[in-house]
């Protein structure tokens, strides 16, 4: 069986914080080991990336961009 998904493109933080369910613990807990969490850093990655991707390459991808300075929070 073959499903196409389709995400929106803007869902309020709470949604998403809700979506994720034990992903978003995991990833919380992998940023934490380098830096304090908030959950604005999940606004630095499209829809597509947080629900695509693992726990441990979004934490991977916040710590990295923040380090970079791509955004500041």
């Amino acid at each position: 069986m073959l499903f196409n998904v389709g995400f929106r493109k803007e869902v309020e933080l709470e949604k998403k914080v809700s979506a994720l369910g034990g992903k978003y613990h995991h990833m919380l807990s992998i940023v934490e080991e380098t830096i304090a969490w908030k959950d604005e850093y999940l606004n630095l990655l499209e829809i597509e990336e947080l629900f695509g991707m693992s726990a441990e390459k979004i934490a991977e991808a916040i710590v990295s961009g923040l380090n970079n300075g791509s955004r500041s929070y």
